[in-house]
């Protein structure tokens, strides 16, 4: 079928009309005079200082934004990333280097802070979670229920390929448990990486910041300038803490607790098949959420962090974990879609019904095949 049919044509030109279109309204949006607005004068949220520089400029986002799709879908880097983003081959180490730089390397935006904001005068605490329990608790909870879960499938049913080391098979589980606690990991990375950059790009300070940052009030007119932008901090800009204090937007602990207990609850909702008391899965589901909503909950009492940060983690981790779940682990994969997937035959979405092509030469009437995902099924 040539593709200078007039209907391709017809496309082609409608689409062009149609981005035009919603391209011209844009143009017009910008040139409209916004509604001007009052303002409140004790209002400190649009008080800040202006600076004509742009972390990220219009041009480099519009760049950026259009060329990259392109260029991913258009070159062999999109063969590269397939690969990265696998469900069955997860490459964390993408992911996991720019995690590594960024605790090396990065240095948060700097901001200054209002004479008379009392929310950053709260006094430094040890954390109740910290972060060696975190990420102990975090990996080795769902991972150990990964084991052992699909351990109790491998012995149900096949699962996975057959793995060989040393001329002798392994147990598919081997393949199984790689499959899950690998993409698993992947998402760990990914909800790290997103905290991360913003933690880094916005610069909120925590509540304990004037205890950490000590500032010299000699250096500081409350009276003219309420805002205080640079701050004069007492204590060495190179302390540990001093760096962290400026970290505080969204919850590192809130985001990571949220991915790790969020997608355990998914995963035991999928694969606890076995028989047992109906109120255990749910038991154990709720205990997941329990741990995640103490862990958030904590981070405020401990004055680790506002409110809002909190609130921002445990929504990215579970935005994150919801995603990864639904869209890179095969934990909705029919058991259909995962055969014809692992011997590579096309999956369709409805029967394709083929004549038999001897019925005419014989004048004769054959049975009808259907051609399913399972192969060919005479009627």
């Amino acid at each position: 079928m040539s593709i200078m049919e007039p209907k391709y044509i017809i496309r082609v030109v409608m689409d062009t009309i149609i981005l035009l279109t919603v391209g011209g309204c844009i143009f017009v949006v910008k040139k409209m005079r916004p509604f001007e607005r009052g303002m409140f004068c004790n209002d400190k949220s649009i008080s800040y200082p202006f600076t004509d520089h742009e972390t990220i400029s219009d041009a480099v986002l519009l760049t950026f934004g259009v060329a990259m799709p392109v260029v991913l879908n258009a070159t062999p880097l999109a063969i590269a990333s397939s690969l990265i983003f696998c469900p069955h081959c997860p490459s964390c180490f993408p992911v996991a280097i720019p995690i590594l730089l960024f605790f090396l390397l990065g240095q948060p935006v700097e901001r200054g802070f209002h004479c008379d904001d009392e929310s950053l005068r709260y006094p430094y605490k040890d954390s109740t979670v910290s972060t060696g329990v975190l990420y102990a608790v975090g990996t080795i909870l769902p991972t150990t229920a990964m084991v052992l879960l699909e351990g109790w499938r491998a012995r149900h049913q096949p699962i996975g390929k057959s793995v060989r080391i040393c001329n002798r098979r392994i147990n598919s589980w081997m393949w199984g448990c790689y499959t899950a606690i690998g993409v698993f990991l992947f998402g760990c990375a990914c909800s790290q990486l997103t905290t991360d950059i913003a933690k880094y790009s916005v610069g909120r300070l925590r509540p304990h910041f004037v205890s950490i940052c000590k500032p010299d009030w000699t250096q500081i007119d409350c009276v003219n300038n309420t805002y205080v932008d640079p701050i004069p901090c007492t204590t060495p800009k190179e302390n540990h803490r001093m760096k962290e204090a400026r970290l505080s937007f969204p919850s590192g602990h809130a985001s990571f607790s949220a991915y790790t207990m969020v997608y355990l609850a998914i995963y035991l909702q999928v694969r606890f098949k076995f028989k047992a008391p109906r109120l255990l899965r749910p038991f154990l589901q709720f205990l997941c959420l329990m741990l995640t909503f103490y862990t958030t909950l904590s981070r405020i009492s401990d004055y680790k962090h506002h409110w809002s940060d909190v609130l921002s983690g445990f929504i990215l981790g579970t935005v994150v974990a919801t995603l990864i779940a639904r869209y890179v682990s095969d934990l909705f994969i029919t058991p259909i879609q995962a055969q014809c997937s692992s011997q590579g035959h096309p999956v369709y979405l409805q029967d394709r019904r083929l004549p038999d092509t001897d019925s005419e030469a014989n004048n004769t009437v054959n049975p009808v095949r259907t051609q399913t995902a399972m192969g060919t099924v005479s009627e």
